[in-house]
């Protein structure tokens, strides 16, 4: 059998619906036949405008198949994958729609006998974050937010929303303020682009790993030029580890065996104590201005307008 290079897309979708159901499983559950349809009546930004411009009328929510015109068109490879990107970056919520794709693609592959490039890989939110501090080490201009933005599937004002998170210490990662300043500069060809050199990493350590990490930023903390960095390390370290181990290692361990520097150890746990405490009430007023702020604009909203008369329980006496 020759390839095929150009078929139509609703029909092909509609086999894979019927060919999938209850077959498609993901985190060892089963999809239902409507999340397989949702995804492929899923419109585009453009598609949305379009209809709330006509005026069309909703689709037919007990129609067996999939209902939608905007894939009733004949595509090629990498016409289907272009469609399946932009129906992501429209999706508030892409995980379960990513997957039904990427077994979309394998079926058209087996099945049809096509050459779909794999999709884009899905990053949750954090996951996301973490990866655009690290595509702004050597530089990002207008350019290279766009091919972020397409590579993450999302808008460019996602990114530059996400950037202005990162910049403002809006994220928050295993209790810990993530805050990644980052400068702006121009590049070799005048272009503006945005600069930093901070490095996410992700480590999973027994016990005695992190004593061995610890013990290490110990020894750099009484280098001179190392010592606020050792410190500052070992802090967020600490942070992150349970009270079964902060409680082992303070009490439990044999210290003179294991090279433990008790003086040290709780020098950073009451700095990571404080640190706690002073993230909680920036929390709080970080919580506190956004209600200010969601109470200030009720009324404009008319979803919301019943609220209006509410008063924001902090300005109260």
């Amino acid at each position: 059998m020759g390839k095929v290079k150009r078929v139509n897309m609703l029909e092909t979708a509609n086999e894979f619906l019927e060919k999938n159901q209850r077959r498609i499983r993901l985190n060892g559950r089963a999809l239902k036949k409507s999340q397989i349809k949702s995804a492929f009546e899923c419109l585009t930004k453009d598609e949305k405008e379009e209809k709330k411009f006509l005026k069309q009328s909703k689709t037919n929510k007990y129609n067996a198949g999939i209902n939608n015109k905007y894939i009733d068109k004949i595509v090629d490879s990498v016409q289907i994958r272009e469609d399946l990107i932009e129906r992501l970056k429209s999706m508030r919520s892409k995980n379960i729609n990513h997957y039904i794709y990427c077994q979309y693609i394998k079926f058209l592959n087996k099945e049809k006998g096509m050459s779909v490039e794999k999709l884009p890989r899905y990053y949750s939110e954090l996951e996301r974050r973490l990866e655009i501090i690290k595509r702004i080490h050597n530089g990002s201009n207008a350019s290279d937010i766009s091919d972020m933005a397409y590579d993450l599937l999302l808008d460019e004002s996602n990114i530059r929303r996400d950037l202005r998170i990162i910049n403002d210490g809006e994220m928050s990662v295993m209790g810990q303020r993530v805050k990644v300043e980052y400068h702006q500069q121009y590049d070799k060809n005048g272009e503006e682009c945005i600069l930093s050199t901070a490095h996410p990493l992700f480590l999973v350590q027994n016990l005695e790993q992190i004593i061995a990490l610890l013990n290490g930023l110990k020894y750099s903390y009484e280098i001179y030029g190392y010592k606020e960095y050792a410190r500052e390390t070992a802090v967020s370290i600490w942070m992150q580890l349970s009270d079964y181990a902060t409680n082992r290692i303070l009490n439990e361990l044999p210290k003179e065996e294991l090279k433990i520097d008790i003086d040290w150890y709780k020098m950073i746990a009451d700095e990571a104590e404080e640190r706690k405490i002073k993230l909680e009430e920036e929390d709080y007023i970080i919580d506190s201005f956004k209600t200010e702020e969601f109470i200030s604009n009720l009324g404009k909203n008319k979803k919301y307008s019943y609220l209006k008369n509410l008063k924001n329980p902090r300005k109260l006496k």
